[in-house]
């Protein structure tokens, strides 16, 4: 009965991942499979998804050095699920199954910070099959980062949650505590994660895992080639009121190229803007139609996502994130157009090379709102890009696969930043009369340089040294990072 308990759990994998890289190596590079955008895999899916790859990857030959490597990475993955890792242990319970505790860690070390993320699985082992069911990771900061104290009145360390505790030693903070399991013809995740929708092997302007993680519970539906993703998450209070994210998000996955459309809404159930915010937590109504029928109070945006693969060798992207658009001549005087978008492509060059180059450009206003608590931002950070309104930046990195464990990449950026980009709330947001032609008034510019090595040392690890250069932006630091089992 125990072990019965246990199996009906189900472990997605992580956004920072590196079964999601691997993954799309093989799919740019013609192996047919589904592969969706929005970063949610679980174990069932990659399973089946590899049992395709292993096929393909053994009838294949002459494949370049890119896609043996990433190959190897999910070939560990999928010998993990069958054996122990060295830093774990198990507790028989009764024949045939036990319950077991795994650690995952990842200490980064540059000028300005010190960090230590400690992570553990819990899962099941029946007749030598291994499930995890719950997931935790853990952050522990050297306090040489300042506190931000956000518009709303929350505390917290820059780029993450008020979840926190420490001293003047350290502070703590606590990204991942899930569990997830299957429902019928879907899956429930429930806790604490982050969210990535987008085809961008940077950032997204509509969803992005940069910022703090969200407390939620998602619903997805895999269909073959269509998948279907609803979720509702808890934001940070601004002052007074508390405040959600309803998402509803359809993929769809082809050989050649993949489409995907979102809908989303903050809304507060204390506030008067939202009128049906029980209608926000039902899956089976479009959100548009609900924020229609409640006349347009809450903050409805909207996104559309599509790649192209060509040629086994390259991706282009486009990503487009609508927050407010104005069709009227006559209003488009006085309201601002507000929107985001990812102009981008990969490619995977001859001689062990890979390219990647991306523009993004970010109106201003975008994210915010002028009724605040029902800004598109989670504790003073957009829920999109971390660039924030009134910017663009082009980037591009290049890299070099010496073998399939060692690769030299060098990442290069050009950062603009308007006038709307900086300040507080009201600086970032639109009021009446303020205005609505002004991309980019004042800019300033930043540029930073960063070449860096990855060693894949061992076993499910990988060694990081870097050194990022910038004048503008910050002083020139190291970048020092070991992962265990991600």
């Amino acid at each position: 009965m125990v072990s019965i308990f246990f199996f009906i759990f189900s472990y997605f994998y992580p956004t920072n991942s590196q079964i999601y890289q691997s993954l799309e190596y093989l799919k740019i590079h013609g192996f047919n499979f589904n592969y969706f955008y929005s970063k949610l895999i679980y174990e069932d899916l990659f399973e089946d998804i590899y049992s395709k790859i292993e096929k393909e990857y053994y009838e294949k030959k002459n494949l370049p050095t890119i896609i043996k490597r990433s190959f190897l990475f999910l070939k560990e993955e999928k010998e993990r699920n069958f054996s122990l890792l060295p830093l774990s242990f198990t507790l028989p319970l009764k024949e045939d199954f036990s319950f077991g505790f795994e650690f995952i860690s990842e200490p980064l070390i540059d000028t300005s910070n010190i960090r230590l993320m400690l992570g553990a699985h819990l899962f099941g082992i029946n007749k030598k099959r291994r499930d995890i069911f719950v997931r935790y990771k853990i952050n522990f900061y050297k306090d040489t980062l300042l506190d931000i104290v956000d518009e709303g009145g929350n505390r917290h360390i820059p780029n993450h949650s008020v979840c926190r505790s420490g001293n003047k030693h350290m502070s703590l903070v606590i990204d991942e505590a899930n569990i997830s399991f299957p429902l019928g013809y879907f899956y429930l995740l429930l806790g604490r994660t982050t969210l990535s929708f987008s085809p961008s092997p940077f950032y997204s302007v509509s969803l992005s895992d940069f910022g703090p993680p969200k407390d939620l519970f998602l619903i997805l539906g895999d269909f073959n080639k269509l998948r279907i993703i609803f979720f509702v998450s808890a934001l940070s209070r601004h002052k007074e009121y508390l405040r959600f994210l309803s998402f509803q998000r359809a993929e769809f996955s082809f050989k050649y190229f993949n489409l995907g459309f979102n809908n989303a809404v903050i809304h507060s159930p204390d506030s008067s803007q939202t009128k049906s915010f029980f209608g926000y937590l039902n899956p089976f109504i479009p959100i548009y139609f609900e924020v229609a029928n409640s006349g347009h109070d809450d903050n409805f945006c909207a996104s559309f996502d599509f790649s192209l693969f060509l040629l086994k060798r390259i991706k282009l992207y486009y990503e487009l994130f609508l927050d407010n658009i104005e069709y009227q001549k006559e209003r488009k005087k006085f309201l601002p157009n507000c929107y985001a978008y990812n102009l981008g492509f990969q490619f995977l060059l001859p001689l062990n090379f890979e390219l990647k180059l991306e523009y993004t450009k970010i109106m201003p206003y975008t994210y915010y709102h002028r009724i605040y608590h029902i800004a598109y931002t989670n504790y003073g950070i957009p829920l999109g890009h971390p660039l924030g309104p009134d910017a663009d930046e082009l980037k591009g990195e290049i890299t070099y696969y010496f073998n399939e464990k060692i690769l030299l990449k060098i990442f290069i950026s050009r950062e603009r930043r308007g006038k709307y980009n900086s300040g507080d709330i009201k600086n970032k947001t639109w009021e009446e009369g303020d205005p609505v032609n002004e991309f980019l008034k004042d800019k300033k510019e930043s540029k930073i340089i960063f070449p860096s090595i990855e060693i894949k040392a061992l076993k499910l690890s990988s060694f990081y040294l870097g050194y990022i250069f910038s004048k503008e932006k910050f002083k020139n630091k190291m970048y020092i990072k070991f992962s265990y089992h991600l």
